[in-house]
């Protein structure tokens, strides 16, 4: 059984999670979007979320959770789970919502996999466990889809050598027109916050 309650902005507290947090909150809000927060508890476990609302025509609002819920769902479990979320949800939102989009922080089913399969299957395995087939696959991607994981012990030279060779473009390109990467200490962190 899924709770939702909300909750205020300050009280939202997801300090490792940027795209969950309240700096990230207010700053959506003083672009327009309007932050809504709740608290999740789902079998023991709870969360915070922060719901964004985005205005997508004049009369219709999107409600939009980047890389939210981080709880750790299993795979046929998630479909209900996110159901569930969704109704319950709906009573907060504004009538003129015309959908919820979900940039899961889940590793997808298909990580291993050479090649996505088409979106309608993607869809039949999203929705399985559900009692309907209420949930889509976005046609585009927001959030990043693929997380990698590099050994930083090789040198730079090897490091390219593994990558794609488009990658591996760009960023001889990049530092062709003059980008630099350099580390800073963390005390510098509020100068990025503000790009």
């Amino acid at each position: 059984m899924l709770d939702l309650k909300p909750i205020r902005l300050d009280d939202l507290n997801n300090p490792h999670n940027l795209l969950q947090s309240r700096f990230w909150g207010y700053l959506k809000e003083a672009h327009g979007q309007a932050p809504l927060c709740f608290e999740i508890t789902w079998k023991g476990r709870a969360d915070h979320i922060l719901v964004l609302l985005q205005q997508v025509s004049p009369v219709l609002k999107a409600a939009y959770l980047p890389w939210a819920p981080n709880l750790e769902i299993e795979e046929r479990q998630r479909a209900e789970f996110l159901s569930d979320l969704s109704l319950q949800m709906r009573e907060y939102l504004p009538k003129e919502t015309l959908f919820i989009r979900y940039d899961l922080p889940w590793e997808s089913p298909y990580a291993d996999d050479e090649e996505l399969p088409a979106d309608h299957l993607r869809e039949l395995r999203m929705n399985f466990g559900s009692s309907g087939r209420a949930l889509r696959k976005a046609p585009t991607d927001i959030q990043p889809v693929d997380t990698r994981i590099v050994d930083l012990t090789r040198s730079p030279d090897q490091l390219l050598m593994e990558m794609h060779s488009k990658t591996r473009y760009n960023i001889r390109l990049s530092q062709r027109r003059g980008v630099k990467v350099r580390r800073v200490p963390s005390d510098r962190l509020p100068e990025w916050y503000r790009l």
